[in-house]
């Protein structure tokens, strides 16, 4: 009798991330989502609140960068991964990219930022200093019965 031989040698796996690795939404289009959004969906895929995902993505974000010959950042600090400037075109979206693109295995998550025009763009204004609301949608809240 004649046994079939097995083969014992282990098949590749693919790579495996930490997080969900989301498709982006709308990249190539006018439409395309922030990467501010796409922190949101990943929270949600994940059942957790954006505080806990960005303490997960903290250590990742602190390794995207060398420090500079100036002061040193504390990047276990919350308050300088500034979440607004993630679509932008500073260091924040620099490593903001970096960290989701470590825990997701994308590589594509820069076009979800400004980055592409860091060289056209000046950053000081790219943000407003405080919050603003569109006044055609805040005006149908104010109208609308969900209104207070």
């Amino acid at each position: 009798m004649i046994l079939e031989s097995w083969d014992l040698t282990l098949p590749d796996l693919p790579a495996r991330s930490r997080c969900y690795p989301l498709e982006p939404i709308g990249v190539g289009t006018p439409l395309v989502e922030g990467l501010t959004g796409y922190l949101l969906r990943l929270a949600e895929a994940h059942a957790v609140s954006v505080g806990a995902l960005t303490d997960e993505l903290r250590p990742y974000a602190a390794a995207a960068l060398p420090d500079s010959d100036g002061p040193k950042k504390d990047w276990a600090c919350p308050y300088h991964l500034v979440l607004y400037s993630a679509n932008g075109v500073e260091e924040s979206a620099v490593r903001w990219v970096h960290a989701l693109g470590v825990v997701t295995l994308r590589d594509d998550l820069k076009h979800l930022t400004l980055l592409a025009f860091e060289d056209f763009l000046c950053s000081l204004a790219l943000f407003r200093r405080f919050r603003a609301w569109c006044p055609a949608c805040y005006d149908e809240w104010r109208t609308s019965d969900s209104g207070v």
